[in-house]
């Protein structure tokens, strides 16, 4: 969703097959100046997006399938040095 000239709109996109569950931003614009983010699905992937700032749509840069559940939560930490660090949880049951 966004907002142009006080009017909201909202776009779809292909992202995960059974639902997001969470998202996260990168803290902070890249030189590039790339805005990045990092979302979890139901489908049990984390996927890295970079929005395309000509097209204003997010492209996927690569998936990360190391999840054996839904991905329940998800942050995103750059250090002083630049150095990007991505977390992320999902549900485990223990019987």
């Amino acid at each position: 969703m966004h907002i142009l000239d006080d009017n909201w709109s909202s776009n779809l996109y292909d992202s995960h097959a059974f639902g997001v569950t969470c998202l996260s931003w990168e803290p902070f614009i890249t030189e590039d100046l790339a805005i990045r983010f990092v979302s979890g699905g139901n489908d049990n992937i984390l996927k890295v997006w970079s929005i395309n700032r000509m097209k204003n749509t997010p492209e996927r840069i690569f998936n990360l399938e190391a999840h054996t559940e839904a991905i329940t939560d998800v942050a995103w930490f750059n250090d002083s040095n630049g150095r990007s660090t991505i977390a992320s949880c999902g549900k485990v049951i223990i019987r």
